[in-house]
């Protein structure tokens, strides 16, 4: 039964001042039951044993007063059913009485409903707490800085210790005003960016008493009336640097192979010069916070091998791949540690040399063979240019030596001037000297 039922009366019984009933109504709830054989009887008639000193004291201040106390009477039906019910008796003038009962069970009903429901409330609040308890111990102990920040006025809401140790006390602080404008238009682009769509690359802001660089990620936790921005805080190079106090980005920057370290994500966090000159991006902010599989021949699958060998051995060397860049693919050799948060990449070129698979067979000795007519050119070239800074004299000498003709040195000389552009007045060769 509903709420709006139990508001309704399930037994109306209209009586004479003698308590006889004239008049028998049920509420639909309690449909069903056909009352007439209770017309003309006694209503103290109609109850189960022990109710019937309970009907005559309703009766009796109904009478006196005007209305009666709320009884509870166990009232048995002409088909034999009984129901608990609480009555409550009126005087209505000269006219008689009218005695108004509501059923027992409806109420108890309601309040096995409204206990299960406080139940249920008890135990959502318990496993909110217990959500509450884990939020905060993961909160607390995360070693990474992290921020919870107003999504109206981004004011810091909260900030775990890490981010205490890290930037200072910044509760209640505004954090969009305290950038500097190089770093606050796209850190608002990012938060509007989160809010739209639900999440945007990194950007790396500098925060903190000294403005060390950040790469700040965010989530967006939408509560309704109220939203937060979660931020992630991670330290780039030039941090860990000024932490540790080692030049660790100058050397770096100096190594010939290209070098990029990367998070759990596969997000770069720093890239050396000969890594950006492999990818052909000049600029450094260009590929921080992008992810490497950008870059390599085979995204994902290059990336996932090296990160469950790293992982797994701690060290790899040696892995085989190829860099995407406009000019196209070139081969690249990838070596690869870990500190288990990041991964740092060493890419460095690959030289020709045979593949493990093809040191035999005709694609060996094709190869071979190219290398050979490579390594032959190369060292007739050499000849050939030193040819050019002697005299005429010696030149025949020179074709003695390079086992050709003079024509074909000849040849040579005037289509190697003829590239580069150089004149070249030496008279034709004579018939004699061939």
């Amino acid at each position: 039964m509903t709420l709006a039922n139990f508001a309704q009366p399930d037994v109306t019984l209209r009586l004479d001042l003698d308590g006889i009933i004239r008049r028998a109504d049920l509420s639909e709830a309690m449909g069903g039951e056909g009352l007439e054989a209770w017309v003309g009887r006694p209503w103290a008639e109609t109850v189960t044993e022990g109710g019937n000193a309970q009907v005559l004291r309703m009766l009796d201040d109904a009478r006196t007063s005007g209305l009666s106390s709320f009884h509870q009477v166990r009232q048995r039906f002409p088909s034999g059913l009984e129901i608990a019910l609480e009555y409550a008796t009126v005087r209505l003038g000269e006219g008689g009485l009218i005695a108004i009962g509501r059923s027992l069970e409806v109420v108890s009903e309601l309040r096995a409903r409204f206990l299960a429901t406080q139940t249920s409330m008890e135990r959502d609040a318990w496993r909110l707490r217990e959500v509450e308890t884990r939020y905060r111990l993961l909160f607390d102990a995360s070693a990474q800085p992290v921020l919870l920040i107003d999504a109206n006025d981004t004011r810091v809401v909260e900030a775990n210790p890490a981010a205490v140790r890290a930037l200072g006390r910044v509760s209640d602080l505004r954090l969009l005003p305290e950038l500097a404008d190089d770093d606050r238009d796209g850190f608002a682009a990012t938060l509007e960016r989160v809010r739209e769509q639900g999440k945007a690359p990194g950007v790396v802001v500098h925060l903190g008493p000294h403005r060390q660089p950040w790469l700040v990620r965010a989530s967006l936790v939408d509560a309704g009336s109220s939203a937060t921005f979660v931020l992630q805080l991670s330290p780039t190079a030039a941090t860990l640097e000024r932490s540790e106090g080692l030049p660790v980005e100058e050397l770096i920057a100096r190594l010939p192979e290209g070098f990029v370290v990367v998070d759990g994500e596969g997000v770069i966090r720093m890239a050396n010069r000969a890594f950006r000159e492999l990818v052909a991006q000049p600029a450094d902010p260009a590929l921080v916070g992008q992810p490497v599989d950008r870059w390599l021949a085979r995204p994902g699958a290059d990336l996932v091998a090296i990160r469950d060998h790293v992982h797994r051995s701690g060290v790899l060397s040696g892995f085989a791949s190829a860099l995407r860049r406009a000019s196209g693919e070139i081969e690249v050799e990838l070596s690869a540690v870990t500190t288990g948060e990041f991964v740092g990449i060493l890419v460095r070129r690959r030289s020709r040399s045979l593949p493990a698979g093809a040191r035999s067979g005709p694609e060996a000795k094709a190869l071979l063979r190219e290398m050979v007519q490579e390594a032959v050119a190369s060292v007739e070239q050499s000849c050939i240019d030193a040819v050019e800074e002697i005299g005429q004299s010696e030149r025949e000498r020179a074709a003695q030596l390079l086992a050709m003709r003079r024509r074909d040195l000849h040849d040579k000389l005037t289509r190697q001037a003829s590239e580069t552009g150089a004149a070249n007045d030496e008279p034709d060769p004579t018939p004699g000297d061939d």
